[in-house]
């Protein structure tokens, strides 16, 4: 009686589609795989045990819409490629391969399947059995709410990985070795993963030959480790997510790390950098969000295409609402607020555009520089100047001042690293001596007293004495110095070439990456580097360069000061550096900047002028 009454519930699930609930869309979206569906709703509605389990098993239907499998040819063709060279990777793993087209190129276009499409009862019903198993297995399962239980364990999917039976292999991983009860446990999620979740499962190397479009070889990087956590998370029944921002408010590049929504854990993100401000910051979700869906022929930004991710911004920082009027000469439908990133503009928000070309984007990182755009069919088109978003929640608009111009000194491209610190401090452990005695039983010895800049060292030598022998070596067994280049300099400030062949007495392929002339190129001085220079002329001075970014002015290096005008970036010329720094006259004052080189690097970014000195963005 009590498996037929609630058999009832089947019916009235069905019954209570309309053409407003999320279910009745999905059913009608699911074609001729309706059936499929309804299998596994009839499943789970046969008796009041499996209450839970139906609520579960229309939380994945309900949100399926969007959820799909990439089978165009060249995915496909990826997809046998990553099974061909990676054999030995547990498939749970291989699952993340199969997700990496997707950060590479644009798949909006490609052939999909939708789940709701072709998805198979057995496969739902066993998926939902299995996942429900964890969690009333795992000891902190009864700490984990239904609702967090839906959203963080529960999906059947990473990303847009081919749906396939063999996940199934790695449901029933050996569970019962957690003998901990977690109840106030006081760990960090680290310390979490790596001691109760990883070494229960199998594992691989972080190197991958696979194909186009990612490419011959892949390292896992962010991407890789993000997935690697979620998956093993959800077959741990630990409720994870991915987080991510699309770009770095201050730097080139993007990130992507975990967060476990657990409240007993002391800290509960992992792989995450920690700056102290972002511009946004997404969730990857199962659920669906709000998400733009354009009436018009106007391009959309692969990021807003999906309704799988969901603002979390103020979780991470201080956030401010922006309303701004659009300077457009027709009315777009919607509006976006850009980051500058690897030398473009890229969208990070939205908003539809109202009234009178007004926008309102809600929750902006704050100490960021924004650039309204817009777009007229597949052109991104400016909407006003750029701004400052500042930490007093009022906005800073960057218009060039062509009436009160300025003179400004450049001396990098791109903002130091704060790694460089360090390393620039480790040169006060380097000690340079000279001698007229190949066992240095009496030397002369120099050292470099104050760190005057971020990456070029001088000693300056007062006696004119000649030496013959010369040695490099630090006494400290900590903070060995780093050394990308040691520059020497006769008389008559001529650079000393052929130093490599002069050294003598040790490892020359350590000596050659401080003499190779390649910034990018050092030496971990750990033993003495000496030099016979009997044959070479006498030295004046020294100059020392840590190990860098190579973003500093290169002498030799061909630049291109720009500023950024309402309507797009205005060159101030080019110029060949004759020294490690340029220097600009005529410059509009109160304008975003961007030093562009064109003779060698990648990492630029834009900067403003304050009290003389540059303010990288």
């Amino acid at each position: 009686m009590r498996s037929g009454i609630f058999f009832l519930s089947f019916l009235l699930v069905l019954a209570s589609c309309n053409g407003h609930s999320e279910l009745d869309k999905a059913l009608r979206l699911s074609g001729d795989n309706r059936i499929e569906l309804e299998k596994v709703i009839r499943h789970f509605s046969q008796d009041t045990s499996d209450s839970l389990k139906l609520k579960a098993a229309l939380f994945l239907i309900e949100n399926m819409p969007g959820h799909c499998s990439v089978v165009d040819s060249c995915i496909v063709d990826y997809y046998l490629q990553v099974d061909l060279k990676n054999k030995a990777i547990p498939f749970y793993l291989k699952n993340i391969l199969y997700n990496l087209p997707q950060y590479y190129v644009d798949l909006s276009g490609v052939k999909k399947v939708e789940d709701v499409k072709v998805i198979k009862s057995d496969f739902l019903i066993n998926h939902i059995e299995n996942m429900f198993h964890i969690w009333e297995k795992v000891p902190w399962g009864k700490d984990i709410s239904f609702e967090t239980f839906c959203e963080y364990i529960l999906p059947y999917r990473l990303d847009g990985e081919p749906l396939t039976k063999l996940m199934e292999h790695y449901y029933y991983f050996p569970i019962d070795s957690f003998s901990q009860q977690f109840e106030d446990y006081n760990i960090t999620v680290d310390e979490f993963l790596y001691n109760y979740i990883w070494r229960l499962l199998p594992q691989c190397g972080r190197e991958f030959e696979l194909t186009s479009p990612v490419g011959e070889h892949y390292v896992a990087d962010c991407i890789w480790d993000s997935y690697k956590v979620l998956s093993e998370s959800r077959l741990s029944c630990v409720p994870a997510a991915i987080d991510f921002t699309p770009c770095w408010p201050s730097r080139n590049g993007k990130h992507f790390w975990n967060i476990i929504e657990d409240p007993c854990l002391v800290k509960k993100t992992f792989s995450e950098n920690y700056i102290d401000h972002y511009a946004k910051v997404y969730r990857k979700t199962y659920s669906r969000n709000p998400f733009l869906e354009s009436s018009r022929e106007d391009s959309v930004p692969a990021l807003f295409k999906t309704p799988f991710i969901k603002d979390v911004t103020e979780l991470y920082c201080k956030t401010v609402d922006i309303d701004l009027m659009l300077q457009a000469d027709r009315k777009p439908e919607y509006a976006y607020l850009s980051v500058f990133n690897m030398g473009v503009w890229e969208p990070v928000a939205w908003s539809r555009v109202v009234g009178n070309d007004e926008v309102s984007f809600k929750k902006m990182g704050m100490k960021c520089v924004y650039l309204p755009v817009f777009y007229n069919g597949k052109e991104e088109v400016s909407g006003g100047y750029p701004f400052i978003a500042t930490t007093t929640k009022t906005i800073h608009k960057l218009i060039p001042d062509r009436q009160r111009p300025i003179k400004v000194r450049l001396t990098r491209k791109y903002p130091v690293n704060p790694m460089a610190y360090g390393l620039n401090n480790a040169l006060k452990n380097l000690k340079i001596e000279r001698s007229d005695f190949y066992d240095f039983r009496k030397t002369e010895a120099f050292r470099i007293g104050r760190i005057e800049n971020d990456f070029l060292q001088e000693i300056v030598l007062t006696s004119s004495k000649k030496y013959r022998y010369w040695k490099i070596t630090s006494d400290m067994i900590k903070e060995k110095p780093q050394i990308a280049e040691i520059y020497f300099y006769d008389q008559n400030n001529n650079l000393i070439s052929s130093l490599v062949e002069s050294v003598i007495g040790s490892d020359k392929s350590e000596a050659v990456k401080i003499f190779d002339n390649k910034p990018l190129t050092f030496s971990v001085i750990e033993s003495p580097i000496i030099l016979d220079m009997d044959k070479l002329p006498n030295v004046s001075k020294i100059k020392i360069m840590p190990r860098n970014d190579d973003n500093y002015i290169v002498p030799g290096n061909l630049y291109e000061l720009l500023y950024r005008d309402r309507d797009g970036w205005v060159s101030l010329g080019t110029k060949i550096s004759n020294d490690y720094f340029l220097n600009y006259d005529n410059v509009p004052s109160g304008a975003l900047y961007w030093l562009k080189n064109h003779t060698r690097g990648i990492e630029e970014r834009i900067f403003t002028i304050e009290n003389g000195k540059q303010i990288f963005w």
